[in-house]
């Protein structure tokens, strides 16, 4: 049987339009994940990350930015580095299906209802032991090779 990472698609709950944001920014959304703040904790609100293939690296850019909102609907741009600092767990479920939890109570289940995963990457509560260690490589989640 061959896993498979499961895929958000270009669903955000935050209200950005993703097309209009790869447009300008010359990137390409990745997801609605967290990333650590100043005192290197994870975030409670995700944010929508992007991988820029070329950054301005002169102007202190990385490949990694992140948009989100204020409770006014004002956009704010983010380094977004911090998301590759540590592996994302994964569950494999039954039929293949790798899912995750992408921030703190984003409680997932996979499609064949085998398993769940919820705690982003503040905490893991899942009901298997079948877990998979997952990082980003440039603009795709994937499985680590460091298993």
């Amino acid at each position: 049987m061959n896993n498979y990472i499961k895929d958000f698609g270009h669903n955000s709950e935050i209200p950005i339009k993703i097309d209009v944001a790869e447009k300008h920014y010359n990137a390409k959304y990745i997801g609605d994940f967290c990333i650590s703040d100043k005192n290197n904790q994870w975030t409670e609100q995700p944010i929508q990350i992007y991988y820029n293939e070329n950054p301005k690296t002169e102007l202190g850019h990385t490949h990694y930015f992140g948009l989100f909102t204020d409770d006014f609907h004002h956009v704010y741009i983010t380094n977004a580095i911090s998301i590759t600092n540590e592996p994302i767990i994964g569950a494999i479920a039954d039929n293949g299906e790798i899912i995750y939890s992408r921030y703190r109570h984003d409680y997932q289940t996979s499609q064949d209802g085998t398993v769940f995963i919820d705690g982003g990457r503040d905490y893991c509560r899942t009901n298997t032991d079948k877990l998979i260690n997952l990082i980003f490589d440039k603009d795709k989640l994937v499985i680590s090779p460091d298993i």
